[in-house]
């Protein structure tokens, strides 16, 4: 998506555009004196307002911005509504956006994925900072103050994952029935036993969910709970939960949800499995982030920042040893080192398996271990299995995950700008 140039403004040094008729809020934009800037800036946080949340995009529209076709989407990531400048969220969520429309009642759009929303600046005024409150650089809590992407959740007897989405911010009244019209919509593992919360006494299993890709495919994200035994998809789900990811699908998936991974190639392709391999010598333990990219770097970075302790460690419970390692694309991002022993912990790839990076879409992230571990959860009304308290390192660390698994692709930000989108920072 190309910026639009005013005859006035100057295109950032490392980019070099063709200028275009200045339209909209391109004609308020203005040159300040001394090489200054009109700028706005804050902190973009999660729905509950408490937690930064970083990789997150910034901008201003300069035309109205669509809505979100429904149903599961294999898209650029590109952001709606001609923007005009832009800004990426740092590893502590803050943003900053240089050469702003100056006047009143200014758009600004939060993007992360499919969760969006749309904000008004009462005032910017020119050639100085306009900082923006966290009350409204927050992602939205239900659907009323913005776009939340339509996620299932099957829950599972030994795993309440879905109350991370509580922690986070997410309003009750997002969660319910698939019949319902909450954001999150939920499903009972279908393992014998493995039942876990429910809505009501209606709340359907998880064979509902995958009993066709039209099924699965009006969701935008799957979170599937461990059910305290491995899930048992047919092989027709399997295919729909693999069309998922290659339509653009995302999914976390925690311990024995890993049933829609294993024997399910492509996708099995790019794990060494061992399940069951046990070996933990003690539980909890510290978890090692592998920092090796900027991805990790970040993630990181970001954690000591919100939950202290030392840089790229994290202290994990309730652990278990299923597989060995990935292949490359795939990433571990989290390991335990038992003497010297390397038991991963987390791992994330993108789908289509097999094709360019480029024409990816879908994403996967499994986590062998329980952030949010309670026994016993199965026909539990919603929301009685989760528990009060401030989150975990553990915890924090699968929240990130979830948005950094339901964000764009890496690599699609800087596609975006090298089309000619201008980012103020």
């Amino acid at each position: 998506m190309r910026r639009i140039l005013c005859a006035t403004v100057v295109a950032l040094a490392s980019q070099s555009l063709p200028a275009q008729s200045c339209t909209g809020l391109c004609l308020q934009q203005q040159i300040c004196p001394g090489g200054g800037s009109t700028t706005v800036s804050g902190t973009v946080y999660m729905p509950n307002g408490t937690v930064p949340l970083p990789n997150a995009l910034v901008y201003v529209p300069n035309a109205p911005v669509a809505a979100f076709t429904p149903g599961v989407a294999c898209d650029s990531c590109s952001p709606s509504g001609s923007p005009l400048v832009s800004a990426i969220s740092g590893p502590n969520g803050t943003f900053a956006i240089t050469n702003m429309p100056v006047g009143a009642n200014i758009p600004l759009v939060i993007q992360v994925g499919r969760w969006r929303r749309q904000v008004v600046l009462p005032n910017v005024v020119a050639c100085v900072n306009t900082p923006v409150p966290a009350s409204i650089s927050r992602l939205p809590r239900t659907k009323a103050e913005g776009d939340i992407p339509l996620t299932a959740v099957v829950t599972g007897n030994v795993d309440a994952e879905e109350c991370l989405l509580r922690q986070i911010g997410m309003d009750d009244a997002e969660f319910t029935n698939p019949s319902g019209n909450g954001r999150i919509r939920f499903y009972t593992g279908s393992a014998p036993g493995g039942a876990g919360a429910v809505i009501n006494v209606n709340t359907p299993d998880e064979t509902n969910l995958v009993a066709s890709q039209a099924a699965i495919n009006q969701y935008d994200g799957v979170l599937m709970n461990c059910q305290g035994i491995t899930a048992n998809p047919s092989a027709a789900a399997k295919g729909y939960f693999t069309g998922f990811l290659n339509s653009g699908g995302r999914a976390l998936m925690f311990h024995f949800a890993d049933g829609y991974l294993q024997n399910n190639p492509p996708l099995s392709s790019l794990v060494t499995w061992n399940p069951g391999a046990g070996g933990i010598t003690s539980d909890p333990q510290t978890g090692y982030i592998d920092t090796g990219d900027a991805d990790g770097a970040r993630f990181a970075q970001w954690l000591q920042l919100v939950a202290g302790g030392t840089y790229g460690q994290l202290t994990l419970g309730l652990l278990r040893h299923d597989y060995d390692g990935v292949i490359a694309p795939a990433v571990n991002r989290i390991s335990l080192n038992q003497s010297g022993q390397i038991i991963p912990q987390q791992f994330s790839f993108n789908a289509p398996v097999g094709v360019p990076a480029g024409s990816q879409c879908g994403r996967v992230t499994f986590l062998d271990n329980h952030p949010v571990y309670t026994s016993g959860t199965a026909g539990i009304t919603f929301p009685a299995e989760c528990t009060a308290g401030p989150m975990t390192a553990q915890q924090l660390a699968a929240a990130y995950t979830l948005f950094e698994t339901e964000n764009c692709l890496a690599g699609a930000y800087d596609r975006i700008f090298a089309s000619g989108f201008e980012t103020g920072g």
